[in-house]
């Protein structure tokens, strides 16, 4: 914890937020012998890779605004984001019930608003959850066309979409051009978010329209057919 809340602080992290930083990277460090969470360990490549990649998104969400992390897995972008910013109202989604009990409690043990949802993105989308956020962000969960239909759904129009990608994300932005627009989108924006020696790219785009009814199909049909 020392070691990283030290890197935290080295760069330019405000010390209340690197306290709660580091005692979420000591609690993942935990959970992870008991659960496949991270494979991501060393204390470097969690500060760089985990802490501040996730807080690259923090410019671009407004204050108080309702946000959902889309397989959010051991917490991550979800439980940093609250850290840093407790104005936001963030939700975690992810398919895998065991990894959610153990994120619920950093949530909880961190003193953060924050709340998990257990379920497929696919389908709670035709559901309240549908239009509820101003905000989806998501990171290393699926190739961007597939990310576009799961989320597209779940934001407001005039919302935001916000993909965690690596190197390859203009590539991907070109080959989900056509899922951005029949979700909903507006033009996909690659913004270089690097961090450190970490090269990390933002893939953002805006909600301009209403997602048709039938978006997103069902899992199979995604995955067979992607837009």
């Amino acid at each position: 914890m020392d070691e990283v809340l030290q890197l935290l602080l080295k760069n330019n992290i405000e010390e209340n937020i690197a306290k709660g930083l580091a005692k979420y990277a000591e609690l993942l460090s935990e959970a992870n012998k008991k659960a496949n969470l991270t494979r991501i360990t060393s204390p470097e490549d969690v500060v760089y890779k985990h802490l501040l990649d996730s807080l690259t998104a923090v410019p671009y969400l407004k204050n108080g605004i309702k946000v959902l992390d889309i397989g959010t897995g051991g917490g991550i972008p979800g439980i940093p984001l609250a850290v840093a910013r407790p104005d936001l109202k963030i939700t975690m989604l992810d398919a895998t019930e065991n990894k959610l009990k153990f994120v619920a409690g950093f949530a909880e043990e961190l003193h953060t608003t924050a709340k998990v949802v257990w379920g497929r993105a696919e389908m709670l989308a035709h559901g309240e959850m549908r239009g509820a956020f101003d905000a989806v962000v998501s990171r290393a969960v699926a190739a961007l066309p597939v990310l576009t239909e799961i989320s597209a759904a779940f934001i407001k129009k005039g919302g935001l979409f916000i993909a965690y990608k690596g190197m390859n994300a203009a590539e991907e932005a070109k080959e989900a051009a056509s899922a951005a627009k029949k979700c909903g989108f507006g033009p996909f924006r690659v913004i270089d978010a690097k961090v450190g020696e970490f090269e990390h790219k933002l893939v953002i785009a805006e909600k301009i329209a209403e997602t048709a009814p039938s978006i997103p199909r069902t899992w199979a049909k995604i995955k067979s057919k992607p837009f």
